[in-house]
């Protein structure tokens, strides 16, 4: 399932909820509409995937999630080209960000459609007529795909608004929703999940959300509350299930032929070439490759953007000899498409991004319609995240195998043994930072771990306390007058 597709009819049927009140509604008997389309078992399949299908847009992993994850952070520049290239980059680049932005204004209105799909979908879905067994998985796959829609909104801005069922165009003026309260929710969401979900799929199925990937992202969301015993309790199931493994090769995690394999847990499908060309929310690629690759190379198929610059901070992280660096980064030395000799001059950092680069018989006309999946959460992660639980738990020497596990992959040796609480954290952060570098994760992880302030503010940045949630999209809050401001913006 290298791609959810959503037809056009299957688009009619979800947006027509909203409208059934209507005065004037008259309809062709032929006409697809909420009221006939959830009938059949095909219906309840395309519902679902059009709850998948958000995850490709622009507010999510088409675009908003490396871009907020990285460049906020200290891993990542914007990039070249000034401050009128990519002014919303450049926002969170320098914290000045404004509640006009449009990566967040995406990021809301994308993730409240997949939760609006969702929300229809678990309501029809139930009374359809079909095998049981595939009702409860695809019932199980949207509570997964809400939950974590709601867990991209949270950490992006705090309170919003809870919706758990389908609303029509009369009841959009919804309040925001304290975040504890959108927490139980994504907990909610996410373990009935994890209960029905099957461990693994058979080809046609493969992308679908898994037992696995609803465990490690459990696992997550329980690390942000800072319940260590349950974070680790869902990262072993992850690891205990026999399901996952690392790759032999680190760099091929981001590599196109070895989509869905044995280490990745969640990713966002796409594919190039799809009918509704490479821009935009219909697009069924991602423009993921043309925003990083360097700007000016003079190569075929490698001219980009240049986005996402990483810094010396983060080129600097990494030990001597560690493989990462040169799968992450391109920097003087560095072969690049057609054998050619990477640059330093064509970034200002002297630095561009590597992984996620589509290989030169890969592309699809200018690299705008990347085919390359999006890895949202691999093995590696799930790996750190029960060692980092472990540790907090005060269990540091239980620890230690799963961060040598990650590290012994690429040739590095096992972390020193007896290190002190304090010390063992300082190495699961440090090799969070290298492992999951420029995959949109740093930002969070520094929120996270509240470690944000004095990081960033070490790097000189203009970071103030207010910033480590953003602004609710002005556009919102002019459609909806229920919506409230966060502080400082």
């Amino acid at each position: 399932m290298k791609k959810l597709i959503i037809s056009f009819l299957i688009f009619l049927a979800v947006a027509s909820w909203g409208c059934e009140d209507q005065i004037l509604n008259k309809q062709s008997p032929n006409e697809v509409t909420a009221v006939n389309f959830y009938k059949t078992e095909d219906d309840a399949v395309a519902a679902i995937n059009a709850v998948y299908d958000a995850l490709q847009y622009r507010g999510l992993f088409k675009n908003s999630y490396w871009s907020i994850g990285d460049i906020t952070s200290d891993d990542a520049d914007k990039g070249d080209g000034g401050k009128s290239d990519g002014p919303a980059w450049w926002e969170f680049d320098l914290f000045d960000i404004k509640s006009t932005n449009s990566l967040l204004a995406d990021s809301w209105a994308d993730s409240y459609t997949g939760i609006y799909r969702a929300n229809i979908a678990l309501e029809r879905i139930p009374a359809i007529d079909m095998d049981e067994s595939l009702k409860n998985r695809l019932i199980g796959e949207a509570k997964f795909l809400r939950g974590y829609y709601y867990f991209w909104l949270v950490r992006l801005f705090g309170d919003v608004p809870l919706i758990t069922e389908p609303q029509s165009l009369g009841d959009l003026k919804v309040s925001r929703t304290a975040k504890a309260q959108i927490y139980d929710l994504i907990i909610r969401d996410m373990s009935e999940a994890a209960a029905v979900l099957p461990t693994t799929y058979s080809d046609g199925d493969l992308g679908r959300i898994t037992k696995g990937a609803a465990n490690g992202m459990l696992a997550k969301v329980y690390m942000w509350q800072k319940d260590w015993q349950q974070a680790a309790n869902y990262s072993k199931q992850v690891i205990d299930s026999g399901v996952y493994s690392l790759l032999e090769n680190y760099a091929d995690n981001f590599e196109e032929e070895f989509e869905n394999g044995s280490e990745s847990i969640f990713e966002a499908q796409f594919m190039k070439g799809g009918p509704n060309g490479a821009w935009g929310n219909g697009s069924d690629g991602t423009i993921h490759h043309i925003s990083i690759a360097p700007r000016n190379s003079g190569t075929p198929g490698l001219e980009g953007w240049g986005f996402d610059m990483p810094t010396q901070d983060l080129v600097d992280e990494f030990e001597e000899g560690d493989p990462r660096l040169e799968a992450t980064v391109l920097m003087e030395g560095s072969t690049i498409q057609g054998g050619k000799v990477y640059n330093p001059e064509w970034s200002s950092t002297g630095y561009n991004t590597r992984k996620y680069l589509v290989k030169r018989d890969g592309f699809i006309e200018d690299g705008s319609d990347s085919p390359v999946n999006v890895r949202v959460m691999r093995y590696s992660e799930v790996l750190l995240n029960y060692a980092e639980a472990l540790n907090e738990l005060g269990r540091t020497g239980e620890a230690y195998p799963y961060v040598n596990q990650v590290r012994e992959r690429v040739g590095l040796a096992p972390l020193a043994s007896g290190m002190s609480q304090d010390a063992f954290r300082d190495a699961v952060y440090h090799e969070r930072r290298v492992e999951l570098a420029q995959e949109g994760h740093r930002w969070w992880d520094l929120v996270r771990t509240d470690r944000a302030l004095e990081v960033m503010s070490a790097k000189g940045s203009n970071i103030q306390q207010h910033h480590l949630i953003f602004p609710i999209p002005q556009s919102e809050i002019d459609v909806n007058p229920e919506l409230t401001q966060n502080p400082g913006y």
